[in-house]
């Protein structure tokens, strides 16, 4: 459960929201908590693998301060890795559902490959998980 304070501007009075749900802010930009220090903000929706731009950045102190999160991945045929949805848990394990655009295996066109990674350090870092 997320509470924060809203305001439309500091003359106006502040409203105490509770959120179960993701907070989207912007048409890009996400939050969400997964217990009461643990919480993810995404910014752009796209992990670049040259590390040129970051897309997920991690909390453990209920906000306070924020890390980017590392995704071990490598794919000479993408730049980036698309979000596909925030942090979640399934059965104990922190995942994460990602993909990619890239040239398919015949060379001739590019398909969508979904891809699932896992942490196992409350999401600073991130593997593809195993299928």
């Amino acid at each position: 459960m997320l509470k924060f304070l809203l305001t439309q501007n500091l003359a106006d009075e502040v409203t105490d929201v509770v959120s179960d749900n993701v907070i989207q802010v912007s048409n890009e930009a996400k939050f969400v908590f997964l217990n009461e220090n643990l919480g993810f903000a995404v910014n752009t929706g796209e992990i670049y693998l040259d590390n040129r731009k970051t897309g997920l950045y991690i909390t453990n102190d209920s906000g306070k301060t924020f890390t980017s999160s590392n995704f071990k991945y490598t794919n000479e045929n993408v730049d980036y890795i698309s979000l596909e949805s925030m942090p979640y848990y399934e059965n104990n394990v922190l995942k994460i559902k990602c993909s990619v655009y890239q040239v398919n295996s015949n060379k001739d066109e590019y398909e969508n490959k979904d891809l699932t990674f896992i942490s196992n350090d409350n999401g600073l870092n991130w593997n593809l998980e195993n299928n």
